[in-house]
């Protein structure tokens, strides 16, 4: 994730999980530097370089809480974005679409695919790729 300059910060969860991570941390230094890298992380997309932990041991530590909590501020910020764009179709425009594609093929003069006649004679509609 790389950081857009003047980029609005994103919102993201803090998940009880972190919480125990950062307990984990040897010392205060650490658990302080690692929210505020993830904090820098889930709001601006500012990867962290963990050059504060000169500690081998607390490096790997802080790397690994690291490897574990990202995929999780990831899929939360995907997540909303997706949800900015109304999430999933209504079942009644799945039905349109499924009525337009069905409309389009036979205006084409192609055959309209079996799922497609199967969806509109049993009044299912479900996303389905049909083509």
């Amino acid at each position: 994730m790389a950081a857009k300059k003047n980029q609005e910060p994103t919102t993201w969860t803090f998940y009880d999980g972190f919480a125990k991570a950062v307990e984990m941390l040897p010392n205060a230094t650490a658990k302080a530097s690692f929210v505020y890298d993830l904090y820098k992380y889930g709001s601006w997309g500012i990867e962290p370089t963990f050059g504060w932990a000169t500690d081998p041991a607390v490096k790997m530590a802080v790397e690994m809480a690291w490897q574990i909590a990202t995929p999780s501020i990831d899929k939360n910020i995907k997540d909303r974005k997706n949800g900015k764009k109304g999430g999933r179709p209504r079942k009644t425009e799945i039905a349109e679409t499924v009525e337009q594609a069905a409309l389009a093929a036979d205006a084409m003069g192609e055959p309209i695919p079996d799922a497609v006649v199967d969806m509109l004679a049993s009044n299912i509609y479900e996303e389905v790729e049909v083509w």
